[in-house]
Order: C-alpha cells, then structure tokens, then sequence
C-alpha cells in the first residue's frame, strides 16, 4: 500500500519535479487516488485512462508526452519507490 510520502515521490519523480506540499492536501489527495488507481491498473492502456484527462490531447503533444508515457514512468518508478519501503532495515548486530 501507497503511502502520501510515497505518492508525492513517485509523482514529483515521474511527472513534476517542482511539485511541493505547497500545492495543497486537497491537491495532493486526489493526486494519491489516481496514482493509486494508476499503479494497480491491469495495464498500461488502462493506467493511462486514469490520467489522461490530466491535459488536452494538444497540451499532451506540448510536453512531448502521453498519457501511456507518463502512466509507464508512474508505474516504473511506483515499483522502486513501494519496493525500496518494503526492504527490511538493515539493523546492526550487537554482541
């Protein structure tokens, strides 16, 4: 499971590096759903209907992207950030 922390990782990772906290909660959360939805599409053509609505076709095409672009990068970077959390903490031995 996605935390918030995680999710604004995997977006300012993915999608806007400039993205901050100071966007907003609201903001924020309904970005947390749609990545959420993203990640746990059954592929990639339906991870990209989640986020297509994000830009016009033409804004799309003015960022040099696709809505099955940016759902790709989402998802690759979603596995490094979920599966980096999920790693035990290396804990010292003490004797």
């Amino acid at each position: 499971m996605m935390n918030m922390e995680q999710a604004m990782a995997i977006y300012q990772r993915a999608v806007d590096p400039t993205a901050t906290a100071q966007e907003g909660a609201d903001w924020w959360r309904e970005v947390f759903v749609e990545l959420t939805a993203v990640v746990a599409a059954p592929s990639i053509r339906a991870a990209a209907g989640v986020i297509a609505w994000w830009k016009s076709d033409y804004e799309w095409l003015q960022v040099n992207d696709t809505p099955a672009g940016a759902a790709g990068r989402i998802r690759r970077v979603a596995k490094v950030v979920l599966k980096r959390s999920t790693r035990p903490s290396a804990q010292p031995c003490i004797a």
